[in-house]
């Protein structure tokens, strides 16, 4: 494990995902791994998922599985890196508790620290007896009756309204606002499209209290939108759909200005996202449980 001050850190994921944006490939948040539960990235020794922005950092790979593990895990298995192999990074944080003792009682604040391990791909490991893991495989009804069960299950929700004209959430009314059902190219474009809004939802201040204020064209209003694009894909991959959101020009050109102009920005919307996306699934965030 390496340690860095933060901010060395949030560059180095800010250079990574800039780069996978820029390479004119599919967005790190966009690959096909979404839409199968089993092979979304996963630590390989205790099959945990990986969360926040470790989805994308991994995301911007191109191994069809998955499964990563540290150097330590591979030595402890007895297995080996292969010579020439170049790691990836994934981050977490750790906190330390700065406690003040006055002679009466003891008071303080925890300070987060970042820090990131280097994983190993399952092919760039030898010696190892790696289990085959069986896809997720749904027909088109399942994953629609997924997506509902998910749409329905989502605690507080906000109002729904049907058939409008556009799809959009109205902070003031706390209202989601849908075209119909068959206006949409597939119905997987649908789903993808009421989780990006419903992600929006989640920002007001009877869920997860985000700012909306935003305006067109503001880093802010950049990283809300990626917030809800990452959510919606996160949810989408939970019922086996593809996030089929087409981003324009004008959106990628802001994510990357964004993230060029604040290091933190695609780690802390990674975060947000994660969160938007534990809201929807109803899902309570384990302790230690990274982000």
């Amino acid at each position: 494990m390496a340690e860095n001050g933060n901010d060395k850190i949030y560059s180095m994921v800010s250079e990574k995902i800039i780069a996978a944006i820029e390479s004119g490939g599919t967005a790190p948040w966009k690959k096909p791994w979404f839409a199968d539960p089993n092979s979304m990235p996963r630590n390989l020794f205790t099959n945990k998922p990986y969360r926040g922005v470790n989805l994308l950092l991994l995301g911007s790979t191109d191994y069809v599985d998955q499964r990563y593990a540290t150097f330590k895990q591979v030595a402890e298995n007895k297995g080996q890196v292969k010579k020439g192999e170049k790691s990836n990074i994934v981050v977490f944080w750790n906190f330390k508790d700065n406690l003040l003792d006055d002679g009466i009682s003891i008071t303080g604040r925890r300070t987060a620290f970042m820090r990131y391990y280097h994983v190993f791909n399952i092919t760039q490991v030898a010696g190892i007896d790696i289990p085959a893991v069986e896809p997720v495989v749904m027909n088109s009804g399942d994953r629609l009756e997924a997506a509902e069960k998910i749409v329905d299950g989502m605690p507080n929700p906000p109002k729904f309204k049907p058939g409008s004209d556009k799809a959009a959430y109205l902070p003031s009314l706390d209202r989601v606002d849908m075209p119909a059902f068959n206006s949409f190219e597939c119905n997987e474009a649908y789903y993808a499209t009421l989780f990006h809004e419903l992600a929006h939802s989640t920002a007001h201040n009877s869920r997860l209290d985000r700012d909306l204020n935003g305006s067109f064209g503001t880093n802010k209003y950049a990283k809300e939108e990626l917030i809800a694009e990452i959510a919606s894909a996160m949810v989408c991959g939970h019922c086996g759909i593809d996030s089929t959101l087409d981003n324009s020009a004008a959106y990628v050109r802001g994510w990357l200005k964004a993230i060029s102009d604040d290091s933190r920005f695609v780690v802390t919307a990674s975060s947000a996202a994660q969160k938007a996306a534990d809201y929807i699934l109803g899902k309570t965030r384990e302790k230690g449980e990274e982000e």
